[in-house]
């Protein structure tokens, strides 16, 4: 079930001190809203799948590295507004799917072994061997991931139950809508 709202209820006393930034109830807000978005960082972290997804059977992790696509997840806390999301375009290809095609080359370089991925490709002599280390393509489809879907997802419990702790101090509730 993807998080379209979460409906807060919050007891007319307690909205103007969310107004004010001096509050003690604005800043156990923000601690608690700068809580769900380490969470769900982290947990869209865990989605993220290695591997090219494309058609050939290697085992080789994403192209940019699973490693540097995770470390784009962020999220941002302005005020009381929670902005999670991230930081590459090449997140969202992961993230939706769609075609690649070479830019300024003829074909794409894909790897097929370690040997290839760590060689690249080279201009000049090589000792990669084609079929076996590297092949080259016009275009390449990548699949959808959903890796930071299934991380909202699975993040939807850890979320109402850190929002509802901090309502229920101020009297408030939460649910999805």
């Amino acid at each position: 079930m993807p998080i379209n709202k979460i409906k807060l209820n919050i007891p007319d006393a307690a909205k103007p001190l969310l107004k004010d930034p001096t509050s003690t109830v604005y800043s156990a807000f923000q601690r608690a809203l700068l809580n769900v978005g380490r969470k769900i960082q982290e947990n869209v972290k865990r989605n993220i799948v290695p591997g090219w997804n494309m058609g050939h059977q290697t085992r080789l992790p994403l192209f940019h590295g699973s490693a540097g696509l995770s470390g784009t997840i962020v999220y941002q806390l302005t005020g009381l507004r929670l902005q999670i999301g991230h930081n590459r375009i090449y997140g969202d290809i992961q993230e939706y799917g769609g075609i690649i095609r070479p830019k300024k080359a003829k074909a794409l370089f894909i790897p097929m072994s370690i040997k290839g991925q760590k060689t690249g490709a080279r201009k000049g002599g090589s000792d990669l061997e084609y079929g076996t280390d590297f092949i080259f393509k016009q275009q390449v489809e990548i699949k959808p991931k959903r890796y930071f879907e299934r991380g909202m997802e699975a993040s939807i419990d850890s979320i109402m139950s850190t929002l509802e702790t901090m309502l229920n101090k101020i009297g408030g509730t939460a649910g999805l809508q």
